[in-house]
């Protein structure tokens, strides 16, 4: 007999830490750089360019304010996010599974190996750039395998929980060490966070969460965030504390997810000017107009260059938020934003009450998982991964789980 239990929304619990975060963390160290610019010039420029200060810590308040309120009605549509679950039996992961990320894992260093041939001393390896892949389309491929990683060690990590055997842990900790490790050197840190909400996600769906395994994650996660930060910067330190502290200050000068002053820079220089076009859905119309529709890709592009005066490679990532406000307006832009969480939790809730099959489980925690891409990057970057990670899930992942899925029990049938 189904149990039936209730569950938090990973995605509003999501949201909400980092509505704290902006509100706890980042506004006390942003006012104290605003009163204080000569201590920290970096941090001042980073922060508000070259806009008045005042106004756009009032501005990306105000819109983070917003995105607060919109998120709030829209949880309670959600009854606040807690869902009825119905325990359903998982089946037993295959062990190709396991293999399958073993062998991912092997694409991955090898990649690495290829971007690093030139390099000759360890000294010389930069972690702080983004790589390019349009010189090779063998080496883009392997990088599309690679990134798509993270929801097959997912599930060798589900398959460790139920087997619980040394070799099937070795298969989930040889892999994700790996894929953290490429993720870093390849510049997509948003994907270690879609990869701990896909964790997430299968602990509750084996019923295998509690508080202290959420601290657990959140503490780890944390930690991994400094060193990699640490890493990725070219300065160097003298202790471990110092390394520390210098990671602490990076991550708050970065301007990631909901930045309130990302917010307010960004919304500073669109009433200069003229209207960017429909960007969180140009994507859409790109093909057919091409060079006459601003692409996702751009827009990032055009901030860094024309909002903060640097010139990045990829850019400053709007998020889907910020990208949705300059696309539609703050009203419009608003009830966009508002629109996709709730599919995102509306999904959400589906996957939790209804008795779907394995492998459509699978699939939803890998599409929720990329709520990541979407409030960090864009919209159309989150549909474009989505795309091609769902041709590749129909090709390795569907085969196998829906295979091991309909297979037939092996317990013995008892007539009556």
């Amino acid at each position: 007999m189904n149990r039936i239990s209730q569950v938090r929304s990973p995605i509003l619990i999501f949201l909400f830490l980092l509505f704290i975060f902006e509100l706890f963390v980042r506004l006390p160290y942003v006012l104290s750089t605003q009163a204080n610019p000569n201590l920290n010039r970096k941090a001042y420029i980073s922060f508000f360019s070259d806009f008045n200060s005042e106004t756009v810590i009032f501005a990306g308040a105000m819109l983070l304010l917003c995105a607060f309120v919109v998120i709030l009605i829209t949880s309670f549509l959600f009854k606040g996010g807690k869902y009825n679950s119905i325990n359903l039996s998982i089946p037993r992961i295959p062990i190709f599974i396991s293999i399958i990320a073993l062998i991912l894992s092997g694409v991955s260093l090898y990649m690495i190996s290829q971007l690093t041939a030139d390099v000759v001393y360890l000294d010389d390896l930069d972690l702080s750039g983004k790589r390019s892949f349009s010189d090779s389309i063998s080496l883009y491929m392997i990088l599309r395998l690679s990134m798509f990683n993270h929801i097959i060690i997912a599930l060798a990590y589900v398959r460790a929980v139920q087997t619980r055997g040394i070799f099937a842990w070795l298969c989930f900790i040889i892999p994700a060490l790996i894929f953290v490790l490429t993720m870093t050197f390849i510049s997509h840190r948003a994907l270690l966070f879609v990869f701990v909400l896909e964790i997430i996600y299968f602990q509750i769906l084996l019923r295998k969460l509690n508080f202290r395994r959420i601290m657990t994650i959140a503490v780890a996660m944390v930690i991994l965030l400094l060193i990699i930060t640490v890493l990725r910067t070219n300065k160097e330190y003298s202790n471990l504390l110092e390394a520390a502290g210098g990671g602490i200050l990076k991550v708050l000068e970065s301007r990631f997810f909901l930045d309130f002053t990302k917010l307010g820079v960004g919304y500073l220089w669109s009433t200069e000017v003229n209207w960017v076009g429909p960007v969180s859905i140009s994507f859409l119309f790109e093909p057919f107009f091409n060079n006459d529709v601003l692409f996702y890709k751009d827009l990032g592009k055009i901030l860094s260059r024309e909002a903060y005066n640097i010139h990045f490679e990829t850019g400053v990532t709007p998020g889907g938020y910020l990208e949705a406000l300059l696309s539609f307006g703050v009203i419009g832009g608003a009830f966009f934003f508002g629109g996709l969480i709730y599919l995102f939790l509306f999904f959400e809730r589906r996957l939790f009450e209804n008795k779907a099959t394995f492998v459509v489980k699978v699939y939803s925690v890998m599409v929720l998982a990329k709520i990541v891409l979407f409030l960090n990057s864009s919209f159309g970057a989150f549909c474009f991964q989505l795309l091609s990670e769902t041709l590749l899930f129909i090709l390795i992942i569907w085969p196998i789980i829906g295979i091991n899925y309909r297979m037939p029990s092996r317990r013995p049938q008892i007539r009556a």
